[in-house]
């Protein structure tokens, strides 16, 4: 059964809640990404993110019962990072995946915008056969210092009773994390929901994390057209969690 939040029209924030938004594309392992520098990549999205390092991620493995050998290390995988000269943006490409990120949302559209150019350098350089996974993710917090909220209570009144019922009652007041997941089936996608009450640097939170992707074989020519698809409805999934009049913490006119 599809997700069925209501329709809303969209209401710009001037600074939104917004810890990370990404958006990942797998794709089949494609060699030459692991044994040749991505200078034709760099080439194509220099001009936006200037900044380049590459990355090796070493993936321990561990011994299994009945297997003497130590510890390993020997297993790694690379990945090219592209930043923008006000590291609020980054782009990275891996042998099976690429990946645009923010810290400093600035809006879907820009967003997309950049997402599009870097989709179309990867198609341009490496030729992807077709996309195995698509994610897009928004992760939102609602602390005591982003909003006039100064108690637990408080920043569970910012949203909907129906999410926050089972974290209220005294009984949880010395409790430090209370988080849920909720899954919600999309075919042929599917969005996860992470939220609930947290400490995170001493700051009381609560987060908003919302999830959605689909698998399969993917025509990369509909990569965008599909990325704006799950934007709104992890749009209108964020406005049926936070109240109305929560937005105007962060600079929204919901009148």
């Amino acid at each position: 059964m599809p997700i069925k939040f209501p329709e809303v029209d969209e209401v710009p924030l001037a600074i939104p809640p917004l810890d990370e938004v990404v958006c990942q594309v797998r794709f089949p392992p494609i060699l030459k990404i692991s044994t040749e520098e991505p200078v034709e990549l760099q080439e194509l999205i220099r001009g936006i993110f200037p900044e380049f390092e590459k990355r090796h991620v070493f993936q321990l493995q561990l011994p299994v019962p009945g297997n003497p050998l130590p510890p390993s290390a020997e297993n790694q995988s690379i990945s090219f990072v592209f930043t923008d000269i006000g590291k609020e943006m980054q782009a990275t490409l891996a042998p099976n995946f690429y990946a645009v990120s923010t810290s400093k949302y600035r809006g879907w559209n820009k967003f997309l915008e950049i997402l599009e150019i870097v989709h179309t350098a990867v198609v341009t350089s490496y030729r992807p056969a077709y996309a195995t996974r698509i994610g897009l993710r928004y992760v939102n917090r609602l602390t005591t210092e982003n909003t006039e909220a100064i108690t637990r209570e408080g920043l569970l009144d910012l949203v909907k009773k129906e999410l926050t019922a089972m974290l209220r009652g005294s009984v949880w007041d010395s409790a430090s994390e209370m988080i849920g997941v909720v899954n919600f089936a999309d075919p042929p996608a599917q969005m996860n929901l992470r939220f609930g009450y947290e400490v995170n640097e001493s700051v009381p939170t609560f987060l908003l994390d919302f999830d959605y992707f689909e698998e399969g074989t993917i025509d990369l020519a509909e990569v965008m057209a599909r990325c704006n698809q799950y934007h709104e409805i992890i749009y209108r999934a964020f406005r049926w969690v936070v109240r109305d009049d929560t937005l105007t913490h962060f600079g929204g006119d919901t009148r």
